[in-house]
């Protein structure tokens, strides 16, 4: 059945049903994911709008916004990776980018720890983060202002922009990489990552996949998708790579997604199996649970 959706990597309009599945994390709302018929991209629907959307970030476990989760191993294990990965994806970055003055813009920076990182390897940094509490939390760990939208950037270019599992939530994420495209320099670096529903424990959970995360997570990209969709826009798409951790993060959410009960040791054992799996069957047909994009300004648009 066709839905009246277009779409932001291929411009397609035309979508069919694909799987029901629900915000578990908030609401308990049914929600549909459609697909589009040329390149795979899923979209949510119905897409709250900018408005609406906003009830639904609105509790305090949200661990990006507040750097909490409702369930204490859970946030124990997230902070504990979390603290690695900060570390890697600055050498990822530092490793591919070598203009200078070396700055950084992270949109959608959450509390700031990515751009803290950034800021004590000696990078000039910014962030944008519509979220109120969590752009307050930043502001006071970088001691620096941290914007509300892209807009408010004026004529600032950057090396490097980052977009951490958040172009997934923006309405028009097409868009809003075409005003990035302006922001960067040339040769400048664009890194996204993304959950990727192709994986193999997105096959396994099915509307239990944690990483749905309906409706906050507006758009469900695949590699085709990217692809198309940065190559529109005038990015060059360097290099794909893999997010091994968020395949057990993810998992551990969508085993407590099947009763809605704290989980038990079953449960991580069972979420320790998928994501080893996951990543394993990843390894030879590379569908991660999460993927990271990394992409070159080519030139300048006209």
């Amino acid at each position: 059945m066709e839905f009246s959706l277009i779409c932001p990597a291929c411009g397609n309009s035309f979508f069919s049903d694909y799987l029901s599945t629900r915000d578990f994390a908030l609401t308990n709302q049914e929600f549909q994911l459609k697909i589009c018929e040329t390149c795979g991209t899923l979209a949510t629907t119905p897409q709250p709008d900018e408005v609406s959307i906003n009830r639904y970030y609105q509790f305090d476990h949200y661990i990006s916004h507040t750097n909490q989760s409702k369930n204490k191993l859970i946030s124990a294990i997230y902070k504990t990776v979390r603290t690695y990965a900060l570390k890697q994806k600055r050498k990822v970055i530092e490793k591919r980018c070598s203009s200078t003055p070396k700055s950084i813009l992270d949109i959608g920076c959450g509390t700031g720890l990515f751009l803290n990182e950034m800021k004590n390897a000696g990078w000039q940094i910014a962030g944008i983060e519509p979220a109120l509490i969590a752009r307050k939390q930043a502001e006071k760990l970088l001691n620096s202002t941290i914007y509300s939208a892209v807009d408010e950037l004026a004529k600032k270019t950057f090396s490097v922009i980052t977009f951490w599992h958040v172009l997934e939530h923006l309405h028009q994420p097409d868009k809003t990489l075409t005003y990035c495209y302006q922001l960067l320099r040339p040769g400048g670096l664009l890194v996204v990552a993304l959950p990727n529903y192709l994986s193999y424990d997105a096959a396994h959970y099915k509307s239990l996949w944690a990483a749905y995360d309906v409706p906050r997570h507006l758009w469900h990209f695949n590699r085709g998708g990217m692809q198309i969709l940065l190559s529109r826009l005038g990015y060059s798409l360097k290099e794909v790579r893999p997010m091994t951790f968020d395949s057990f993060y993810v998992s551990l959410l969508s085993e407590q997604y099947r009763d809605g009960q704290p989980c038990s040791t079953k449960k991580y054992a069972r979420a320790l199996i998928t994501g080893l799996k996951s990543n394993l069957k990843a390894a030879r047909n590379g569908q991660y649970s999460s993927l990271l994009y990394i992409a070159e300004k080519k030139y300048e648009m006209v």
